[in-house]
């Protein structure tokens, strides 16, 4: 069979239009994952997660952990997904004392074992909007209180993280996340930080959030 310059060109346009029509939406992919802190950031306190299951599994059981305590369990999981409420990262006068990082324990039923941690920090609201407190100027006493613990923020590239002088196992390895420090009231923590050769240096004031009288 003899193919003509005419013949070709029309295979050609026949199947482009059928390559085309196997094009996919756009989605957004994060080529490198440690240097964001949205990997490991809860968007909301109900979250749904989605299940995929190995091979040979059936059912799983997933266990979420935090920090500063509570502690929930979801057993016989056969669905693509499981929804998960958490307490709500928010107290009365309004400091993120109940903020936490939760550790996930996903176990199916043919022994296979998946992990992941979670934050949840205040100022999450609907609609992908946020809010945070404003505290000016920063010379107030207020800006360095901590309501007995704290969840702080670690950069990208922190080597090693310590609160007076004691180090601290982020488990995170370099990678941007979350850390939960716990504060006795009062107590002036200094928590310093490694970036290579360059430290990074932050105060922190831990204090009760309840009033107590002596009486003599």
């Amino acid at each position: 069979m003899r193919t003509t310059a005419k013949s070709f060109l029309w295979v050609f346009l026949c199947s482009s239009s059928l390559f085309a029509g196997d094009t996919s939406e756009p989605v957004l992919v994060f080529l490198r994952p440690e240097t964001s802190s949205f990997w490991r950031t809860a968007t909301n306190r109900t979250m749904t997660l989605p299940v995929s299951y190995p091979t040979k599994a059936s059912s799983a059981k997933l266990t979420v952990s935090g920090v500063f305590g509570h502690v929930q369990t979801i057993e016989n999981i056969t669905s693509s997904s499981v929804e998960v409420s958490l307490p709500e990262p928010l107290n009365p006068v309004n400091l993120p004392s109940t903020e936490n990082i939760y550790d996930l324990k996903l176990e199916f039923d043919d022994g296979t074992v998946r992990t992941a941690s979670l934050a949840l920090i205040a100022g999450l609201a609907g609609g992908g909007e946020g809010s945070t407190r404003c505290i000016a100027p920063d010379s107030r006493r207020i800006w360095p209180r901590v309501c007995r613990r704290a969840v702080v923020p670690v950069p990208y590239g922190m080597t090693a993280l310590a609160i007076n002088g004691e180090n601290i196992d982020t488990a995170l390895d370099g990678a941007q996340g979350w850390c939960a420090l716990t504060l006795e009231a009062p107590e002036d923590a200094e928590l310093t930080g490694m970036f290579g050769d360059s430290e990074w240096a932050a105060a922190l004031k831990g204090y009760a959030d309840n009033i107590t009288i002596i009486v003599r």
